[in-house]
């Protein structure tokens, strides 16, 4: 496996520019080099150059774990793989359907830095 750097992916005919670039695998480096630094590639002239994407969220979900601590929950899909949990039962936490999942309570979200607390009434 080729040693891909980020601090060479945009110097012409190093190693990493090289397999991202006229490597007959160029596709496969790409993908490997994307999910290893994130940003993306761009046609520049008859070459592909690699930029840094800062993408800040502004949508968030608050959710109380079995802690009782403010979780703050940008991607959910992502979080239940990395946490364990099902991303099905989270929505129905969500939408009301259910109280809690794994000890993860729905408390409303945050939008560009408002926060909207939901409140439901308890049967």
């Amino acid at each position: 496996m080729k040693n891909l750097n980020v601090d060479q992916v945009n110097i012409k005919n190093s190693v990493t520019w090289t397999a991202c670039n006229d490597d007959s695998r160029s596709n496969y480096w790409r993908s490997v080099f994307l999910e290893k630094y994130g940003g993306e590639f761009i046609k520049e002239g008859r070459y592909l150059k690699w930029q840094e994407i800062e993408i800040k969220p502004n949508h968030y979900y608050l959710y109380s774990n079995a802690d009782d601590a403010v979780v703050k929950i940008n991607h959910m899909s992502n979080f239940c793989k990395k946490n364990n949990l099902n991303r099905s039962a989270m929505y129905e936490v969500k939408t009301g359907k259910r109280k809690q999942h794994k000890g993860y309570k729905y408390l409303g979200e945050e939008i560009n830095g408002n926060t909207i607390l939901e409140r439901r009434n308890q049967q």
